[in-house]
């Protein structure tokens, strides 16, 4: 048999083999989009994260992505990897109670912790998309603050 060609051959599969090893850890590495949520009250409960990616939809049950994690600690980091590019809006709130629905008083007024990927919760009403919306184009990073009235 070549020596040469078996030389070849060889180096050809250790760059393949080297670029396979490559992708695979450098597509995982990092999120594309993370979430800073903070103010969460330290006990165990729900964290429930949706994403919205028009005004006819947000804050209703058509949900574009979606995420539910256990959480006991004030501040929670989460990454997306698989968001597309596009125009969005984020609602999350703390689930106290376990039952996963944002429970209200009279008028409305959450008396569980939420937030808004723009101005968290700062709102004396709940917010239309445009006012949370962010256009998402790769790697980024929001930080929502959740509001307890």
């Amino acid at each position: 048999m070549n020596e040469a060609l078996v030389s070849t051959d060889m180096k050809t599969a250790s760059v393949i083999f080297k670029v396979v090893i490559f992708l695979t850890f450098s597509v995982g590495a990092s999120a594309q989009l993370k979430l800073h949520i903070s103010e969460l009250e330290p006990k165990e409960s729900t964290l429930l994260i949706a994403i919205f990616d028009s005004q006819e939809v947000f804050l209703s049950d058509s949900i574009f992505y979606s995420k539910k994690i256990t959480t006991t600690g004030a501040v929670v980091i989460i990454e997306i990897n698989d968001l597309p590019f596009g125009t969005y809006a984020i609602s999350v709130f703390q689930d106290l109670n376990g039952n996963e629905i944002l429970d209200k008083k009279i008028f409305g007024i959450p008396i569980e912790p939420y937030g808004f990927s723009v101005n968290g919760g700062k709102f004396t009403r709940a917010p239309t998309f445009s006012e949370s919306a962010f256009q998402y184009a790769g790697k980024m990073e929001l930080k929502i603050p959740l509001t307890k009235r």
